[in-house]
Protein backbone atom coordinates (compact mmCIF):
# COMPACT_ATOMS: atom_id res chain seq x y z
CA UNK A 1 0.00 0.00 0.00
CA UNK A 2 1.28 3.36 -0.64
CA UNK A 3 0.75 5.42 2.30
CA UNK A 4 1.80 8.31 1.09
CA UNK A 5 -0.89 8.72 -1.22
CA UNK A 6 -3.10 7.67 0.92
CA UNK A 7 -2.21 10.79 3.13
CA UNK A 8 -2.50 12.78 0.18
CA UNK A 9 -5.96 11.32 -0.80
CA UNK A 10 -7.06 11.51 2.93
CA UNK A 11 -6.50 15.95 2.25
CA UNK A 12 -9.74 15.20 0.18
CA UNK A 13 -12.15 13.50 2.47
CA UNK A 14 -13.46 14.08 5.53
CA UNK A 15 -16.66 14.34 7.33
CA UNK A 16 -20.16 16.79 6.65
CA UNK A 17 -22.00 17.80 9.55
CA UNK A 18 -25.21 18.55 9.58
CA UNK A 19 -27.30 20.91 12.29
CA UNK A 20 -31.14 21.30 12.47
CA UNK A 21 -33.43 22.36 14.97
CA UNK A 22 -36.15 19.84 13.91
CA UNK A 23 -35.74 16.07 15.21
CA UNK A 24 -37.75 14.75 12.65
CA UNK A 25 -34.98 15.12 9.72
CA UNK A 26 -32.68 13.23 11.37
CA UNK A 27 -35.14 10.33 12.54
CA UNK A 28 -34.02 8.04 9.30
CA UNK A 29 -30.46 8.88 10.48
CA UNK A 30 -27.63 6.36 11.54
CA UNK A 31 -27.25 8.11 14.60
CA UNK A 32 -27.33 12.30 15.54
CA UNK A 33 -26.58 14.18 19.22
CA UNK A 34 -28.92 16.77 20.46
CA UNK A 35 -27.25 19.68 22.48
CA UNK A 36 -27.09 21.58 24.14
CA UNK A 37 -27.63 19.85 27.55
CA UNK A 38 -30.66 18.79 29.00
CA UNK A 39 -30.61 21.04 31.91
CA UNK A 40 -30.03 24.26 29.60
CA UNK A 41 -33.34 22.73 27.12
CA UNK A 42 -35.37 22.58 30.47
CA UNK A 43 -34.62 26.30 31.19
CA UNK A 44 -35.14 27.40 28.21
CA UNK A 45 -38.35 25.88 27.81
CA UNK A 46 -39.54 27.38 30.96
CA UNK A 47 -38.39 31.28 29.87
CA UNK A 48 -40.11 30.77 26.66
CA UNK A 49 -43.62 30.17 28.63
CA UNK A 50 -43.16 32.37 31.01
CA UNK A 51 -42.17 35.00 28.25
CA UNK A 52 -44.72 34.80 25.07
CA UNK A 53 -47.58 32.65 24.33
CA UNK A 54 -46.80 30.04 21.09
CA UNK A 55 -49.28 30.89 18.22
CA UNK A 56 -50.12 28.37 15.96
CA UNK A 57 -50.78 29.49 12.09
CA UNK A 58 -53.18 26.78 10.80
CA UNK A 59 -53.70 28.84 7.90
CA UNK A 60 -52.15 26.34 4.88
CA UNK A 61 -52.06 29.46 2.43
CA UNK A 62 -50.48 31.90 5.10
CA UNK A 63 -47.90 28.76 5.70
CA UNK A 64 -46.74 28.61 1.89
CA UNK A 65 -46.49 32.06 1.62
CA UNK A 66 -43.90 32.20 4.59
CA UNK A 67 -42.01 29.12 2.72
CA UNK A 68 -41.67 31.26 -0.42
CA UNK A 69 -40.70 34.28 1.51
CA UNK A 70 -37.81 32.30 3.23
CA UNK A 71 -36.42 30.03 0.34
CA UNK A 72 -32.77 31.38 -0.76
CA UNK A 73 -32.27 32.85 2.93
CA UNK A 74 -29.74 31.80 5.16
CA UNK A 75 -30.81 30.11 8.00
CA UNK A 76 -29.75 31.24 11.45
CA UNK A 77 -30.13 29.33 14.82
CA UNK A 78 -28.54 30.38 18.21
CA UNK A 79 -27.48 26.68 18.96
CA UNK A 80 -27.33 28.00 23.07
CA UNK A 81 -31.10 29.01 23.49
CA UNK A 82 -32.64 26.21 21.55
CA UNK A 83 -32.24 22.26 20.84
CA UNK A 84 -29.92 21.45 18.24
CA UNK A 85 -29.70 18.05 16.46
CA UNK A 86 -26.72 17.16 15.24
CA UNK A 87 -25.76 14.67 12.61
CA UNK A 88 -22.69 13.64 10.04
CA UNK A 89 -21.57 11.63 7.02
CA UNK A 90 -18.54 11.14 5.26
CA UNK A 91 -18.10 12.97 2.30
CA UNK A 92 -14.89 13.63 -0.53
CA UNK A 93 -13.91 17.07 -2.46
CA UNK A 94 -14.32 16.87 -5.49
CA UNK A 95 -12.59 19.31 -8.20
CA UNK A 96 -13.50 20.46 -11.76
CA UNK A 97 -11.58 23.07 -14.39
CA UNK A 98 -13.86 25.80 -12.70
CA UNK A 99 -15.72 24.38 -9.43
CA UNK A 100 -15.07 22.67 -6.32
CA UNK A 101 -18.04 20.14 -5.07
CA UNK A 102 -18.13 18.50 -1.81
CA UNK A 103 -19.54 15.02 -2.53
CA UNK A 104 -21.77 12.58 -0.58
CA UNK A 105 -24.77 10.62 -0.18
CA UNK A 106 -27.96 11.64 -0.56
CA UNK A 107 -29.13 10.07 2.30
CA UNK A 108 -28.24 12.97 4.89
CA UNK A 109 -30.49 15.86 2.80
CA UNK A 110 -33.52 13.62 1.73
CA UNK A 111 -35.46 14.11 4.26
CA UNK A 112 -35.07 18.29 4.32
CA UNK A 113 -37.03 17.82 1.16
CA UNK A 114 -40.84 18.65 0.55
CA UNK A 115 -43.39 16.29 -0.70
CA UNK A 116 -43.25 18.19 -3.71
CA UNK A 117 -39.38 18.26 -4.40
CA UNK A 118 -39.28 14.61 -3.27
CA UNK A 119 -41.49 13.70 -6.39
CA UNK A 120 -39.65 16.41 -8.63
CA UNK A 121 -36.36 14.61 -7.70
CA UNK A 122 -38.14 10.81 -8.41
CA UNK A 123 -39.30 12.10 -12.16
CA UNK A 124 -36.31 14.17 -13.30
CA UNK A 125 -33.59 12.98 -11.36
CA UNK A 126 -31.84 15.53 -11.06
CA UNK A 127 -32.80 18.68 -8.21
CA UNK A 128 -31.32 22.19 -8.08
CA UNK A 129 -31.04 23.06 -4.19
CA UNK A 130 -29.80 26.66 -4.75
CA UNK A 131 -33.78 27.95 -4.35
CA UNK A 132 -34.95 25.27 -1.57
CA UNK A 133 -35.24 26.53 1.84
CA UNK A 134 -33.80 23.98 4.52
CA UNK A 135 -33.89 24.72 8.51
CA UNK A 136 -30.29 23.24 8.56
CA UNK A 137 -26.71 24.46 8.59
CA UNK A 138 -23.68 22.32 6.85
CA UNK A 139 -20.43 22.02 7.43
CA UNK A 140 -17.33 20.52 5.66
CA UNK A 141 -14.49 18.93 8.31
CA UNK A 142 -11.01 18.01 7.23
CA UNK A 143 -8.55 15.88 8.97
CA UNK A 144 -5.41 18.14 8.87
CA UNK A 145 -6.79 21.49 7.88
CA UNK A 146 -6.19 24.44 10.02
CA UNK A 147 -9.89 25.36 10.05
CA UNK A 148 -11.50 23.36 11.68
CA UNK A 149 -15.07 23.60 9.85
CA UNK A 150 -15.97 25.03 6.54
CA UNK A 151 -19.29 26.53 5.95
CA UNK A 152 -21.21 24.48 2.59
CA UNK A 153 -24.14 25.53 1.10
CA UNK A 154 -26.21 22.57 -1.13
CA UNK A 155 -26.12 22.92 -4.34
CA UNK A 156 -27.67 19.90 -6.55
CA UNK A 157 -28.98 16.33 -5.54
CA UNK A 158 -28.83 14.26 -8.56
CA UNK A 159 -30.32 10.48 -8.93
CA UNK A 160 -29.71 8.14 -11.77
CA UNK A 161 -33.02 6.02 -13.18
CA UNK A 162 -31.12 2.87 -13.85
CA UNK A 163 -29.63 3.06 -10.46
CA UNK A 164 -32.78 3.71 -8.41
CA UNK A 165 -34.56 0.57 -10.25
CA UNK A 166 -31.53 -1.84 -9.51
CA UNK A 167 -32.00 -1.10 -5.64
CA UNK A 168 -35.55 -1.30 -6.27
CA UNK A 169 -35.30 -4.44 -7.69
CA UNK A 170 -33.15 -5.72 -5.15
CA UNK A 171 -35.42 -4.47 -2.14
CA UNK A 172 -39.05 -6.39 -3.53
CA UNK A 173 -36.96 -9.76 -3.99
CA UNK A 174 -37.63 -12.28 -0.52
CA UNK A 175 -35.55 -15.26 -0.37
CA UNK A 176 -36.70 -18.44 1.86
CA UNK A 177 -33.90 -20.46 2.99
CA UNK A 178 -34.52 -23.96 4.99
CA UNK A 179 -37.31 -24.19 7.48
CA UNK A 180 -36.73 -20.43 7.92
CA UNK A 181 -39.74 -17.70 7.08
CA UNK A 182 -39.44 -15.88 4.33
CA UNK A 183 -36.68 -13.62 4.57
CA UNK A 184 -37.52 -9.48 3.79
CA UNK A 185 -34.84 -6.78 2.70
CA UNK A 186 -35.72 -4.35 5.29
CA UNK A 187 -34.98 -0.84 2.82
CA UNK A 188 -36.59 2.28 2.87
CA UNK A 189 -39.78 2.56 0.40
CA UNK A 190 -37.96 5.72 -0.75
CA UNK A 191 -34.80 3.90 -2.48
CA UNK A 192 -34.28 7.31 -3.82
CA UNK A 193 -32.72 9.06 -0.61
CA UNK A 194 -30.36 6.11 -0.62
CA UNK A 195 -28.98 5.84 -3.58
CA UNK A 196 -28.61 9.52 -4.25
CA UNK A 197 -25.47 11.87 -4.92
CA UNK A 198 -25.77 15.01 -3.23
CA UNK A 199 -23.33 18.13 -3.97
CA UNK A 200 -22.58 20.87 -2.01
CA UNK A 201 -20.24 24.14 -2.78
CA UNK A 202 -18.27 26.30 -0.11
CA UNK A 203 -20.08 29.02 0.39
CA UNK A 204 -17.40 31.91 1.35
CA UNK A 205 -14.80 32.74 -1.82
CA UNK A 206 -12.30 33.23 0.80
CA UNK A 207 -12.59 29.47 2.20
CA UNK A 208 -12.59 28.45 -1.38
CA UNK A 209 -9.43 30.09 -2.31
CA UNK A 210 -7.83 28.93 0.85
CA UNK A 211 -9.35 25.29 0.40
CA UNK A 212 -7.51 25.41 -3.12
CA UNK A 213 -4.27 26.44 -2.08
CA UNK A 214 -4.27 23.58 0.45
CA UNK A 215 -5.18 20.51 -2.06
CA UNK A 216 -1.93 19.33 -2.94
CA UNK A 217 -3.48 16.89 -5.98
CA UNK A 218 -4.89 18.54 -8.75
CA UNK A 219 -7.64 15.79 -8.23
CA UNK A 220 -8.44 13.12 -6.59
CA UNK A 221 -6.29 10.06 -8.49
CA UNK A 222 -9.67 8.26 -10.37
CA UNK A 223 -8.85 4.61 -11.38
CA UNK A 224 -9.44 4.08 -15.79
CA UNK A 225 -9.98 0.36 -14.93
CA UNK A 226 -13.37 -1.20 -14.51
CA UNK A 227 -13.68 -2.56 -10.88
CA UNK A 228 -13.64 -6.46 -11.19
CA UNK A 229 -15.35 -9.09 -8.39
CA UNK A 230 -12.70 -10.29 -6.29
CA UNK A 231 -10.85 -6.81 -6.24
CA UNK A 232 -9.38 -5.85 -3.18
CA UNK A 233 -10.16 -2.43 -2.21
CA UNK A 234 -8.98 0.17 0.56
CA UNK A 235 -11.96 2.42 2.18
CA UNK A 236 -11.55 6.00 3.67
CA UNK A 237 -14.35 6.96 5.63
CA UNK A 238 -15.25 9.11 8.92
CA UNK A 239 -18.27 6.79 10.49
CA UNK A 240 -19.27 8.45 14.10
CA UNK A 241 -16.93 11.62 13.04
CA UNK A 242 -19.12 13.75 15.04
CA UNK A 243 -18.36 12.18 18.07
CA UNK A 244 -15.05 12.32 17.98
CA UNK A 245 -12.58 13.47 14.79
CA UNK A 246 -9.82 12.47 16.57
CA UNK A 247 -11.01 8.87 16.98
CA UNK A 248 -12.88 8.40 13.92
CA UNK A 249 -11.47 11.61 11.41
CA UNK A 250 -10.36 8.97 7.93
CA UNK A 251 -10.14 5.65 9.07
CA UNK A 252 -9.06 2.74 6.91
CA UNK A 253 -10.62 0.02 5.90
CA UNK A 254 -9.81 -3.16 3.87
CA UNK A 255 -11.99 -5.77 2.05
CA UNK A 256 -13.16 -6.99 -1.54
CA UNK A 257 -15.31 -6.25 -4.01
CA UNK A 258 -17.92 -9.51 -3.68
CA UNK A 259 -19.78 -8.60 -6.66
CA UNK A 260 -19.59 -5.82 -9.59
CA UNK A 261 -23.57 -5.63 -10.96
CA UNK A 262 -23.39 -4.19 -14.58
CA UNK A 263 -26.41 -1.36 -15.33
CA UNK A 264 -26.15 -0.89 -19.07
CA UNK A 265 -27.77 2.42 -19.59
CA UNK A 266 -28.72 4.19 -23.03
CA UNK A 267 -28.71 7.74 -23.58
CA UNK A 268 -28.94 10.05 -26.37
CA UNK A 269 -25.33 11.12 -26.26
CA UNK A 270 -23.92 7.86 -25.78
CA UNK A 271 -23.50 4.52 -24.38
CA UNK A 272 -21.80 3.54 -20.94
CA UNK A 273 -21.94 1.38 -18.18
CA UNK A 274 -22.87 1.98 -14.89
CA UNK A 275 -21.27 -0.52 -12.07
CA UNK A 276 -22.83 -1.37 -8.46
CA UNK A 277 -20.37 -2.87 -6.35
CA UNK A 278 -21.33 -5.09 -3.61
CA UNK A 279 -18.40 -4.85 -1.01
CA UNK A 280 -17.32 -7.75 1.56
CA UNK A 281 -16.67 -5.44 4.89
CA UNK A 282 -18.65 -4.00 7.15
CA UNK A 283 -20.46 -0.61 6.78
CA UNK A 284 -20.81 1.49 9.48
CA UNK A 285 -23.14 4.26 10.53
CA UNK A 286 -21.95 7.62 8.91
CA UNK A 287 -19.42 5.36 6.44
CA UNK A 288 -22.16 6.48 3.12
CA UNK A 289 -19.98 9.35 1.47
CA UNK A 290 -16.39 7.88 1.95
CA UNK A 291 -14.51 7.00 -0.93
CA UNK A 292 -13.26 3.50 -2.42
CA UNK A 293 -10.12 2.73 -3.44
CA UNK A 294 -8.61 0.33 -5.16
CA UNK A 295 -4.84 -1.47 -5.03
CA UNK A 296 -3.06 1.17 -6.70
CA UNK A 297 -4.87 3.43 -4.37
CA UNK A 298 -6.96 5.41 -7.31
CA UNK A 299 -10.63 6.42 -6.66
CA UNK A 300 -12.76 3.34 -7.93
CA UNK A 301 -15.97 4.18 -6.00
CA UNK A 302 -17.95 6.00 -3.32
CA UNK A 303 -20.43 3.88 -0.03
CA UNK A 304 -23.77 3.83 0.15
CA UNK A 305 -25.77 3.14 2.99
CA UNK A 306 -25.81 -0.53 3.36
CA UNK A 307 -28.79 -3.36 3.02
CA UNK A 308 -30.35 -4.79 6.28
CA UNK A 309 -32.07 -8.30 5.48
CA UNK A 310 -34.38 -8.82 8.52
CA UNK A 311 -36.42 -11.68 9.70
CA UNK A 312 -35.30 -15.17 10.50
CA UNK A 313 -31.80 -13.73 10.78
CA UNK A 314 -30.03 -10.37 10.15
CA UNK A 315 -27.72 -10.42 7.86
CA UNK A 316 -26.09 -6.50 6.55
CA UNK A 317 -24.81 -6.03 2.71
CA UNK A 318 -23.00 -3.09 2.36
CA UNK A 319 -22.65 -1.69 -1.25
CA UNK A 320 -20.76 1.23 -3.40
CA UNK A 321 -21.69 3.23 -6.53
CA UNK A 322 -18.75 3.56 -9.00
CA UNK A 323 -16.58 6.43 -8.94
CA UNK A 324 -17.35 6.36 -12.93
CA UNK A 325 -21.15 6.44 -12.22
CA UNK A 326 -20.85 9.49 -9.89
CA UNK A 327 -18.62 11.60 -12.50
CA UNK A 328 -21.32 10.42 -14.64
CA UNK A 329 -24.26 11.91 -12.79
CA UNK A 330 -22.52 15.11 -12.50
CA UNK A 331 -21.33 15.24 -16.34
CA UNK A 332 -23.25 18.35 -16.87
CA UNK A 333 -21.34 21.04 -14.39
CA UNK A 334 -17.71 18.44 -13.84
CA UNK A 335 -16.53 19.61 -17.13
CA UNK A 336 -13.27 18.32 -16.76
CA UNK A 337 -13.86 14.79 -16.40
CA UNK A 338 -14.47 12.02 -19.45
CA UNK A 339 -16.25 9.02 -19.23
CA UNK A 340 -13.79 6.24 -18.94
CA UNK A 341 -13.94 3.19 -21.54
CA UNK A 342 -15.06 -0.11 -20.71
CA UNK A 343 -11.73 -2.36 -20.73
CA UNK A 344 -10.64 -5.97 -19.05
CA UNK A 345 -8.46 -4.91 -16.72
CA UNK A 346 -4.57 -6.33 -17.32
CA UNK A 347 -4.99 -8.35 -13.90
CA UNK A 348 -7.66 -10.30 -12.82
CA UNK A 349 -7.81 -12.19 -9.38
CA UNK A 350 -6.59 -15.75 -10.00
CA UNK A 351 -10.29 -17.10 -8.38
CA UNK A 352 -11.63 -15.84 -11.75
CA UNK A 353 -10.71 -19.72 -13.45
CA UNK A 354 -13.01 -21.37 -10.47
CA UNK A 355 -15.97 -18.51 -10.33
CA UNK A 356 -17.75 -20.87 -13.23
CA UNK A 357 -17.29 -23.88 -10.95
CA UNK A 358 -19.48 -22.84 -8.32
CA UNK A 359 -22.82 -22.83 -9.47
CA UNK A 360 -26.19 -21.94 -8.12
CA UNK A 361 -28.65 -25.03 -7.30
CA UNK A 362 -32.01 -23.88 -6.81
CA UNK A 363 -35.38 -25.91 -5.27
CA UNK A 364 -38.68 -25.27 -4.27
CA UNK A 365 -37.92 -24.34 -1.53
CA UNK A 366 -34.39 -22.23 -1.59
CA UNK A 367 -31.11 -21.73 -3.13
CA UNK A 368 -27.99 -22.82 -2.36
CA UNK A 369 -24.29 -23.33 -3.80
CA UNK A 370 -22.60 -26.38 -5.28
CA UNK A 371 -19.13 -27.05 -6.88
CA UNK A 372 -18.44 -28.42 -10.21
CA UNK A 373 -15.51 -30.76 -9.79
CA UNK A 374 -15.30 -31.52 -13.78
CA UNK A 375 -17.08 -31.69 -17.22
CA UNK A 376 -18.68 -34.59 -16.75
CA UNK A 377 -21.11 -32.82 -14.26
CA UNK A 378 -20.67 -33.64 -10.72
CA UNK A 379 -21.47 -31.47 -8.42
CA UNK A 380 -20.37 -31.45 -4.58
CA UNK A 381 -22.81 -29.52 -2.28
CA UNK A 382 -24.06 -29.57 1.17
CA UNK A 383 -26.68 -32.35 2.37
CA UNK A 384 -28.97 -30.03 4.31
CA UNK A 385 -29.79 -27.93 1.09
CA UNK A 386 -31.52 -31.44 0.36
CA UNK A 387 -33.27 -31.80 3.40
CA UNK A 388 -36.89 -30.46 2.66
CA UNK A 389 -37.08 -32.38 -0.68
CA UNK A 390 -37.03 -35.98 -1.84
CA UNK A 391 -34.16 -37.58 -2.55
CA UNK A 392 -35.75 -38.60 -6.03
CA UNK A 393 -36.21 -34.88 -6.93
CA UNK A 394 -34.10 -33.22 -9.55
CA UNK A 395 -33.04 -29.71 -8.83
CA UNK A 396 -31.92 -26.95 -11.57
CA UNK A 397 -28.50 -25.59 -11.35
CA UNK A 398 -27.46 -22.51 -13.14
CA UNK A 399 -23.56 -21.70 -14.44
CA UNK A 400 -22.13 -18.63 -14.98
CA UNK A 401 -22.23 -17.74 -18.42
CA UNK A 402 -25.11 -20.35 -19.68
CA UNK A 403 -28.27 -18.87 -20.17
CA UNK A 404 -30.25 -21.78 -19.64
CA UNK A 405 -31.23 -23.66 -16.31
CA UNK A 406 -30.03 -26.95 -16.18
CA UNK A 407 -31.56 -29.88 -14.37
CA UNK A 408 -29.69 -32.62 -11.77
CA UNK A 409 -30.08 -35.47 -10.58
CA UNK A 410 -29.13 -36.67 -6.50
CA UNK A 411 -26.32 -39.42 -7.14
CA UNK A 412 -25.06 -39.88 -3.60
CA UNK A 413 -26.63 -38.36 0.02
CA UNK A 414 -24.80 -39.06 3.16
CA UNK A 415 -26.56 -40.97 5.56
CA UNK A 416 -23.61 -40.44 8.00
CA UNK A 417 -22.45 -37.58 9.84
CA UNK A 418 -20.58 -35.72 7.01
CA UNK A 419 -23.12 -32.80 5.49
CA UNK A 420 -22.14 -33.77 1.58
CA UNK A 421 -23.95 -34.63 -1.22
CA UNK A 422 -23.47 -35.64 -4.80
CA UNK A 423 -25.24 -34.43 -7.70
CA UNK A 424 -24.79 -34.83 -11.58
CA UNK A 425 -26.14 -32.42 -14.19
CA UNK A 426 -28.04 -34.79 -16.81
CA UNK A 427 -27.23 -32.87 -19.84
CA UNK A 428 -23.62 -33.21 -21.62
CA UNK A 429 -21.78 -29.57 -20.41
CA UNK A 430 -18.42 -30.31 -22.26
CA UNK A 431 -19.39 -27.53 -24.55
CA UNK A 432 -19.68 -25.44 -21.91
CA UNK A 433 -15.52 -25.13 -21.50
CA UNK A 434 -15.25 -25.91 -17.44
CA UNK A 435 -12.34 -26.91 -16.07
CA UNK A 436 -11.63 -29.66 -13.46
CA UNK A 437 -11.18 -27.31 -9.99
CA UNK A 438 -8.20 -28.84 -8.52
CA UNK A 439 -8.07 -30.16 -4.88
CA UNK A 440 -5.20 -28.46 -2.43
CA UNK A 441 -2.67 -31.29 -1.93
CA UNK A 442 -0.27 -30.63 1.08
CA UNK A 443 3.49 -29.82 -0.13
CA UNK A 444 6.32 -28.06 1.62
CA UNK A 445 6.02 -25.32 -1.80
CA UNK A 446 2.66 -24.77 -0.60
CA UNK A 447 2.13 -25.00 3.36
CA UNK A 448 -1.73 -24.00 4.61
CA UNK A 449 -1.44 -22.63 7.96
CA UNK A 450 -3.46 -20.94 10.47
CA UNK A 451 -3.39 -17.07 8.99
CA UNK A 452 -3.31 -18.36 5.80
CA UNK A 453 -5.35 -15.94 3.07
CA UNK A 454 -8.28 -17.78 1.66
CA UNK A 455 -10.90 -16.51 -0.55
CA UNK A 456 -15.09 -17.87 -0.13
CA UNK A 457 -17.15 -18.15 -3.50
CA UNK A 458 -20.83 -18.57 -3.12
CA UNK A 459 -24.35 -17.60 -3.94
CA UNK A 460 -25.34 -15.62 -0.58
CA UNK A 461 -29.01 -13.84 -0.14
CA UNK A 462 -28.44 -11.53 -2.82
CA UNK A 463 -28.23 -12.75 -6.45
CA UNK A 464 -30.10 -10.85 -9.07
CA UNK A 465 -27.43 -10.94 -11.73
CA UNK A 466 -27.17 -14.49 -10.78
CA UNK A 467 -23.07 -14.53 -10.09
CA UNK A 468 -21.28 -15.99 -6.96
CA UNK A 469 -19.93 -13.31 -4.07
CA UNK A 470 -16.42 -13.34 -3.05
CA UNK A 471 -15.31 -12.65 0.30
CA UNK A 472 -11.69 -12.63 1.74
CA UNK A 473 -10.33 -13.78 5.05
CA UNK A 474 -8.09 -16.02 6.53
CA UNK A 475 -7.73 -19.68 8.12
CA UNK A 476 -8.84 -18.87 12.06
CA UNK A 477 -8.18 -22.66 13.28
CA UNK A 478 -7.51 -26.34 11.83
CA UNK A 479 -10.05 -28.18 13.82
CA UNK A 480 -9.67 -32.06 14.29
CA UNK A 481 -11.01 -34.33 16.27
CA UNK A 482 -9.52 -36.02 19.82
CA UNK A 483 -8.13 -38.93 17.23
CA UNK A 484 -6.70 -36.27 15.31
CA UNK A 485 -8.51 -36.50 12.36
CA UNK A 486 -9.12 -33.51 10.18
CA UNK A 487 -12.51 -32.13 10.51
CA UNK A 488 -13.34 -28.20 10.01
CA UNK A 489 -11.81 -25.22 9.17
CA UNK A 490 -12.54 -22.31 11.05
CA UNK A 491 -12.05 -18.90 8.78
CA UNK A 492 -13.21 -15.33 9.24
CA UNK A 493 -14.29 -14.76 5.21
CA UNK A 494 -17.89 -13.71 5.52
CA UNK A 495 -20.58 -16.23 4.23
CA UNK A 496 -24.51 -15.78 4.19
CA UNK A 497 -27.12 -17.82 4.03
CA UNK A 498 -27.34 -19.79 0.35
CA UNK A 499 -23.10 -19.67 0.69
CA UNK A 500 -23.60 -23.40 2.03
CA UNK A 501 -21.87 -25.74 -0.32
CA UNK A 502 -19.75 -22.82 -2.02
CA UNK A 503 -15.73 -23.31 -2.33
CA UNK A 504 -12.86 -22.38 0.37
CA UNK A 505 -10.15 -21.72 -1.78
CA UNK A 506 -6.32 -21.19 -1.11
CA UNK A 507 -5.24 -17.55 -1.69
CA UNK A 508 -1.53 -18.92 -1.55
CA UNK A 509 -1.91 -21.49 -4.62
CA UNK A 510 -5.46 -21.14 -5.48
CA UNK A 511 -6.73 -24.57 -4.52
CA UNK A 512 -9.63 -26.33 -3.06
CA UNK A 513 -9.27 -25.98 0.45
CA UNK A 514 -12.65 -27.18 1.66
CA UNK A 515 -16.46 -26.80 0.95
CA UNK A 516 -18.71 -24.28 3.26
CA UNK A 517 -20.87 -25.79 5.83
CA UNK A 518 -22.16 -23.14 8.30
CA UNK A 519 -21.84 -20.16 10.16
CA UNK A 520 -22.67 -19.31 13.99
CA UNK A 521 -26.03 -18.12 14.57
CA UNK A 522 -26.14 -15.81 17.57
CA UNK A 523 -29.97 -16.60 19.45
CA UNK A 524 -31.25 -12.81 18.88
CA UNK A 525 -28.95 -10.90 16.28
CA UNK A 526 -29.13 -14.22 13.85
CA UNK A 527 -25.74 -15.46 11.46
CA UNK A 528 -22.33 -14.05 12.44
CA UNK A 529 -20.91 -13.84 8.99
CA UNK A 530 -17.48 -13.97 9.63
CA UNK A 531 -17.51 -17.10 12.12
CA UNK A 532 -17.96 -19.67 9.81
CA UNK A 533 -16.60 -23.61 8.82
CA UNK A 534 -15.96 -25.50 6.20
CA UNK A 535 -15.32 -29.51 5.68
CA UNK A 536 -11.59 -30.01 5.45
CA UNK A 537 -10.29 -30.83 2.14
CA UNK A 538 -8.57 -34.01 3.24
CA UNK A 539 -12.18 -35.59 4.02
CA UNK A 540 -12.77 -35.01 0.15
CA UNK A 541 -9.69 -36.63 -1.13
CA UNK A 542 -10.74 -39.98 -2.14
CA UNK A 543 -13.94 -38.68 -3.99
CA UNK A 544 -11.77 -36.59 -6.38
CA UNK A 545 -9.14 -39.48 -7.25
CA UNK A 546 -12.20 -41.18 -7.88
CA UNK A 547 -14.03 -39.05 -9.59
CA UNK A 548 -10.81 -37.94 -11.75
CA UNK A 549 -10.36 -41.56 -12.31
CA UNK A 550 -13.55 -41.86 -14.14
CA UNK A 551 -14.92 -44.03 -11.69
CA UNK A 552 -18.54 -45.32 -12.12
CA UNK A 553 -20.96 -44.25 -10.36
CA UNK A 554 -21.94 -47.11 -8.43
CA UNK A 555 -17.91 -47.05 -6.95
CA UNK A 556 -18.55 -43.30 -6.24
CA UNK A 557 -21.43 -44.53 -3.93
CA UNK A 558 -19.51 -47.17 -2.01
CA UNK A 559 -17.17 -44.62 -0.80
CA UNK A 560 -17.26 -44.18 3.16
CA UNK A 561 -17.89 -40.56 2.74
CA UNK A 562 -21.74 -41.32 2.47
CA UNK A 563 -21.77 -43.63 5.88
CA UNK A 564 -19.23 -42.05 7.83
CA UNK A 565 -20.57 -42.10 11.66
CA UNK A 566 -18.87 -40.51 14.53
CA UNK A 567 -20.35 -38.83 17.18
CA UNK A 568 -17.49 -36.46 18.38
CA UNK A 569 -18.06 -35.11 14.54
CA UNK A 570 -21.65 -35.07 15.17
CA UNK A 571 -21.18 -32.65 18.01
CA UNK A 572 -18.34 -30.46 16.17
CA UNK A 573 -21.61 -30.25 13.72
CA UNK A 574 -23.44 -28.75 15.81
CA UNK A 575 -21.71 -26.68 18.17
CA UNK A 576 -22.17 -29.31 20.97
CA UNK A 577 -18.84 -29.91 22.29
CA UNK A 578 -19.67 -28.86 25.71
CA UNK A 579 -21.30 -31.11 27.50
CA UNK A 580 -21.75 -30.37 31.35
CA UNK A 581 -20.08 -26.70 32.46
CA UNK A 582 -18.61 -27.61 35.89
CA UNK A 583 -20.26 -25.10 39.37
CA UNK A 584 -17.75 -23.90 41.87
CA UNK A 585 -19.31 -23.04 45.00
CA UNK A 586 -17.34 -19.90 44.71
CA UNK A 587 -18.43 -16.41 45.08
CA UNK A 588 -16.08 -14.11 42.29
CA UNK A 589 -14.42 -11.03 44.30
CA UNK A 590 -15.36 -7.53 42.76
Amino acid sequence: MNYQKIDEIKKFCGYLLVQTTEQRILNDMSFYLQTPSREIRELDKKQQKSDQKIEIDSNPDSQKEKHEQNIGKEVEFDTTKRDVYNSSQSCFIVRSATDTFIVTSGLIFFNFLEQQERAILEKKYALDLTNINVNAQFHLSLEKYPKEYIQITPFKIVLDEEVMEFFQEVRNKSFSYKNQAKINIQYDERIVKNTSVLFFKIKSEKDLKELNRYLSYTNIPYSTKMPTQGQQITTISSPFGILSSQLYHNILGQGVIANVFDIEANSKLKKFHKHILMLDMINFGGKEGGLVLDEEQNVIGMMLPSFSFQGANSVYFSFAISAKTVLELAATRLDKFKSVKKEQPKEFLETNKFLQNICLIQTSYGHFSGIIINDEGYILSVRHGLDFISKQTSVQVHIIGYNKMLEANVICISEGDYDVCLLKIKENIKHIGLKPISLYVPSSKQLLFEGSEVISVGYGLVHPSKLPQISNGIVSKFIKTQLGEDALIQTNARIQNGSSGGALISKGCNKLIGMTLFNLKHIKYGNICDLNFSLHHKILEPLFDLINKNASIEEIKQLSLWSYKNDELKKLHSLQTIEQVPKYNIRPLL
